[in-house]
């Protein structure tokens, strides 16, 4: 029942798994797939916009116009809850009606 251990120790199971990434690191097709790799990090890197960064428009604050613009309430008209619900479901005709 089942298949025999092909490792009896856990030494030998981490040597037998850096031997193979060893032989394949050697390999043409390690050796291919290792310059795919580097190639794209550098085009990260390296790339006309610049690395990307995890910072957030620390940089420049928001403007005190655009706080208040933003703390403005939405419209509750039926124009404004139609265009919610899909661009598609307009009717153009009642455009005119929107500020």
């Amino acid at each position: 029942m089942g298949r025999r251990a092909k490792y009896l120790t856990l030494d030998e199971k981490a040597a037998a798994s850096q031997q193979h990434r060893e032989s394949y690191s050697q390999s043409q097709r390690g050796k291919i797939v290792r310059q795919a790799q580097n190639a794209r990090y550098y085009a990260k890197r390296h790339g006309r916009r610049g690395p990307r960064t995890s910072k957030i428009m620390s940089e420049a604050p928001l403007t005190s116009s655009l706080l208040q613009f933003a703390a403005l309430p939405l419209p509750d008209s039926y124009l404004f809850r139609q265009s919610l619900a899909g661009s598609n479901l307009i009717d153009e005709s009642d455009l005119l009606q929107w500020d």
